[in-house]
């Protein structure tokens, strides 16, 4: 890991996920996604803050860099309900983006993911 990321503790992490949530549901999804674009960078494992990082991406107006965090998560190898938000995310992002066919194909693979999920519920 790069020496110039700084690594936040685990009680950091939750602090700042809680912050970054906070400004994303109160109006700020810039702020949120610098927030998640940190906590992201620095902990690349974890799906639910590349999946914040997206999504607040993709309410701040940045629909090309939300799909470029999802490609760079590794957002197609998520599991259960990761998945399933990941290919909402992925789909209004490209239909955002104009990309029709693409967002389509998304949007089915999220109600076909939603299903299997609800299935092993």
């Amino acid at each position: 890991m790069d020496d110039a990321l700084q690594v936040f503790t685990d009680r950091q992490r939750d602090l700042l996920r809680v912050l970054g949530y906070l400004q994303l549901q109160h109006g700020s999804p810039g702020k949120a996604a610098a927030i998640f674009d940190a906590l992201a960078a620095t902990h690349p494992s974890d799906p639910l803050l590349a999946l914040s990082h997206a999504c607040a991406l993709l309410r701040s107006g940045q629909s090309a860099e939300a799909l470029a965090a999802l490609d760079a998560s590794g957002a197609q190898d998520f599991i259960g309900e990761h998945l399933t938000l990941a290919w909402l995310l992925r789909g209004q992002a490209l239909s955002r983006l104009g990309r029709v066919a693409e967002a389509a194909r998304a949007m089915r693979m999220f109600i076909r993911q939603r299903h299997a999920d609800a299935a092993k519920a």
